[in-house]
C-alpha cells in the first residue's frame, strides 16, 4: 500500500490530501486514487462533491464494488432516491 492510502486509512487526511492529489495527477485514470479522495471529501463533509469524484472514480472502473457501494450510501443520504421506471 502507497503512502497516502495509509494516510487515508488511518483517517490522516490533511497528509493524504496532497499526495492523492498528486497521485491523481499523475494517473487519472486510477479508480481507486479517487475512492480515497472521496473519503477525504466526505470527512470534510461535502457530500456533493464526493458524488462528484465517485463518479469519476466509476468513469474509470464502473465495477469498482466499493465506489459503488459508497455511492449507494451518499444519494439517499442528500435527498437522492433512484427510482425505477
Amino acid at each position: 500500500m502507497s503512502v497516502p492510502l495509509s494516510y487515508v486509512k488511518e483517517a490522516n487526511f490533511e497528509q493524504a490530501l496532497p499526495l492523492l492529489q498528486s497521485l491523481i495527477q499523475k494517473n487519472p485514470t486510477n479508480s481507486e486514487y479517487h475512492r480515497y479522495l472521496v473519503r477525504y471529501i466526505l470527512a470534510k463533509g461535502d457530500q456533493e462533491k464526493a458524488i462528484d469524484c465517485l463518479i469519476d472514480a466509476l468513469r474509470w472502473d464502473s465495477k469498482n464494488t466499493y465506489a459503488l457501494l459508497m455511492y449507494g450510501n451518499i444519494l439517499p443520504s442528500i435527498g437522492m432516491i433512484l427510482t425505477r421506471q
